[in-house]
């Protein structure tokens, strides 16, 4: 009787990397082109590694994101808290749901159009041109050409 002889995987052994080093190279948010060119792998390797949410490789790059991600916020908060209006704002709009509201007055032109269509066909074909209804009633009212 032949012995069997234990089989092996096709293709190439998969390249061990040093998850320390990935993690690292999450901390600074390197993009899968620098993480080739720093552990010597090609890229297509890095983005399939990154591509397998169970690989140990994706979850120590993804550490390392958290870990920048922190890192981050705990800065930009210290120089909000120092007092910088500008950061304030911007971190009470992602994370308090702040945001900036622009008011407009509204304005109902339906009578203005209604006069038009009966009465004034060259206005109606102003609004149809572009000239906001606003323009022709501050003409009719007598206050066009500027401020008085």
């Amino acid at each position: 009787m032949a012995k069997k002889t234990p089989e092996r995987k096709a293709g190439r052994p998969p390249i061990e990397f040093d998850l320390e080093i990935v993690e690292g190279l999450g901390r600074i948010g390197a993009t899968a082109a620098e993480i080739a060119y720093v552990l010597p792998a090609s890229q297509s390797t890095i983005e399939h590694r990154l591509a397998d949410p169970e690989s140990d490789f994706h979850k120590a790059y993804r550490k390392g994101q958290a870990l920048l991600k922190a890192s981050l916020r705990r800065k930009q908060i210290g120089v909000a808290m120092a007092g910088n209006v500008t950061m304030l704002i911007w971190l009470g709009k992602q994370h308090l749901g702040q945001q900036d509201r622009l008011y407009h007055d509204t304005v109902d032109y339906t009578p203005l159009l209604h006069d038009c269509a009966e009465n004034d066909r060259d206005a109606l074909r102003r609004i149809a041109a572009g000239v906001h209804p606003e323009v022709i009633l501050r003409e009719r009212a007598g206050l066009a050409g500027g401020r008085r």
